[in-house]
């Protein structure tokens, strides 16, 4: 009798679903199935591999030491598995012959490396630049850059095209040492520093405008242009800050040592868009969002999700782009 796997594709993604979402009910929004569709799916592996990777209590979840190791096998198996499906799929002249592109540097510095590597194996020749917003939409808007992975919203370019690749929720870091259980800003603002990016960047600007429309001021503010030297000084105790998952992923090193919060007025995100020129082969783009998607999953939402456990999907909303 030949010997075969006690799982399948879908077991996997329906596992991921559930990890990344938090819970049954949002993985079933995800997948577009019933709620208990997915329940039964996680039941049925769970037997088949004679392993518990959920615990159940109550209405949440958490994930056994076991359903971690899955979890990570998951997402590389299915990386592998859908980049085997476009290569299988592609076609000659869906293939890009020359690329500029640009990226902020919290893309650079978390899924750069890996978005470059499959455009290498995807056309030929490509030229990367990194940096702040305005230096790469200047470049796109004099035609040196072909396309961009920017900072949102942004007004449309007259030769481009613009799409949203990722919503992310403004997070609260501070001091791992920080003795108060209950969190609020109005006394951070006057117990410890405040660490920001400086105004040349959005995450900056856009704190500074989220104090002002609470009417809150820090006493002492001291400036960053680097995530990694931001996190640090959080790390040492010498302040606080506002700051999203994916400058954080930049700064991993650093989370273990810091406490993390969730912002008392829920529903501020930070936008990424990709703005590209509109003459671009559409399945070249497609290519793309489909590797930025997949990347953000199995690159940067682990690192959160494993220093923040209450970090779910819908703190960071990756646009899902269709096969």
């Amino acid at each position: 009798m030949k010997d075969t796997l006690p799982f399948n594709f879908r077991m996997l993604e329906t596992f991921v679903a559930v990890v990344e979402c938090g819970g049954m009910t949002a993985a079933a929004k995800r997948l577009g199935w019933s709620q208990s569709a997915v329940s039964q799916t996680i039941a049925t592996l769970e037997k088949d591999i004679a392993c518990t990777l959920i615990n159940r209590q109550g209405k949440g979840i958490s994930i056994t030491p076991s359903g971690d190791l899955f979890y990570q096998q998951s997402l590389e198996i299915l990386t592998r598995a859908k980049k085997l499906a476009r290569q299988l799929n592609s076609e000659d002249d869906g293939r890009l012959a020359s690329l500029r592109i640009g990226m902020v540097d919290s893309v650079a510095s978390t899924i750069g490396a890996g978005l470059v590597r499959r455009l290498n194996d995807h056309s030929g020749k490509i030229k990367v630049r990194s940096g702040i917003a305005p230096y790469l939409h200047e470049a796109f808007d004099k035609g040196d850059l072909d396309m961009i992975i920017t900072m949102g919203p942004n007004s449309i370019p007259e030769n481009g095209v613009i799409t949203r690749v990722l919503m992310e929720a403004y997070l609260l870091a501070i001091p791992k040492d920080y003795p108060y259980p209950d969190i609020r800003l109005d006394i951070l603002c006057h117990q410890r520093p405040l660490l920001r990016f400086t105004n040349s960047s959005s995450s900056g600007c856009w704190t500074e405008n989220y104090l002002k429309r609470f009417n809150l001021q820090a006493e002492n503010t001291f400036e960053f242009d680097s995530s990694t030297a931001l996190m640090a000084m959080v790390k040492e105790g010498m302040g606080w800050t506002i700051i999203t998952p994916l400058c954080l992923a930049q700064a991993s090193e650093h989370l273990s040592e810091v406490r993390f919060a969730p912002l008392k007025e829920p529903g501020y995100f930070r936008e990424l868009q990709l703005i590209y020129r509109n003459d671009m082969n559409i399945a070249q783009v497609k290519y793309i969002l489909q590797s930025i998607e997949e990347l953000f999953h199995s690159q940067v939402f682990p690192i959160i999700h494993r220093h923040i456990p209450w970090f779910t999907a819908r703190d960071f909303q990756i646009t899902h782009c269709p096969d």
